[in-house]
């Protein structure tokens, strides 16, 4: 059986949990985007919950190849199937331990993309780094 390729639906891009990990990922994506492509993304309308990276225009993922990790799982992992190709999540001899970044009372969760994590969040985080590497 050949392996999983995300199709770039978007049907599974909201709710996105992200972790501290996934947030530096994410925040040094952006970081180092353009300013034309994050006015872009910020002015696009999106269905409640759809993750605010996912670029609604030319439907994919902006920050793909930095994406959360539950991105990068889903459809090849058993209760993350891909709505159009669920044949590819893997049973328990292909679960991937994700706990890691996800302890216990949220001590390595971050937010949920497009809930507690908006553009606001995310933009206050790239300016501030910037100045810092500035100074």
């Amino acid at each position: 059986m050949s392996e999983f390729i995300c199709m770039n639906c978007g049907k599974c891009c909201g709710p996105v949990p992200v972790s501290n990990t996934d947030w530096d990922k994410i925040v040094t994506a952006v970081g180092n985007m353009n300013f034309a492509n994050i006015e872009h993304l910020v002015k696009q309308k999106r269905e409640s919950m759809t993750c605010i990276l996912r670029d609604t225009f030319y439907n994919k993922c902006a920050i793909h190849e930095h994406r959360p990790l539950i991105c990068r799982l889903q459809g090849t992992q058993e209760g993350l199937p891909c709505p159009n190709m669920p044949r590819y999540a893997k049973g328990d001899n292909g679960r991937v331990a994700v706990n890691r970044d996800f302890g216990e009372n949220g001590e390595y969760f971050k937010g949920i993309l497009s809930d507690s994590i908006g553009w606001k969040e995310i933009l206050e985080v790239v300016r501030e780094r910037k100045e810092v590497n500035n100074a």
